[in-house]
């Protein structure tokens, strides 16, 4: 009689494969601890943060923070388009539409894929820019 090859049992490195993810994910999702006796780090004794409010129609560029505050709309645009057309491509080769299996998978246009929602963020860097004149 044969038997099937889903009653086998798995073989031991398996099993301790399966223990170490269960581990690590555990250990993932734990409360860190932190010892009352340490003193804070000087960043987490830092004064007091920027106000990031504003008034008007759109937040000034300082909330794009240190790197897209400092570009101008005039490339931020362009760039949102590309990452658009990048995602969008990606995204069609990629078939997520259709029935995907193992070898239909290319793990270039899934990851080319995460450029839609990056033309999005860069879009309304692109537009805060330009709404402050930059």
């Amino acid at each position: 009689r044969r038997s099937s090859p889903s009653s086998t049992p798995p073989p031991a490195s398996m099993r301790v494969l399966a223990l170490l993810a269960c581990l690590a994910t555990v250990a993932a999702f734990r409360a860190p601890v932190v010892p009352r006796t340490v003193a804070r780090s000087s960043a987490l004794q830092a004064g007091p943060t920027q106000d990031m409010t504003w008034e008007g129609k759109a937040p000034p560029s300082k909330v794009l923070g240190p790197v897209l505050s400092r570009m101008p709309s005039s490339l931020l645009g362009p760039a949102s388009l590309a990452f658009l057309l990048g995602g969008l491509y990606s995204c069609a080769q990629s078939n997520l539409v259709h029935v995907l299996d193992g070898e239909s998978v290319v793990p270039a246009y899934v990851i080319g894929s995460l450029l839609t929602p990056i033309s999005w963020g860069t879009h309304v860097a692109a537009w805060i820019q330009k709404e402050n004149g930059k």
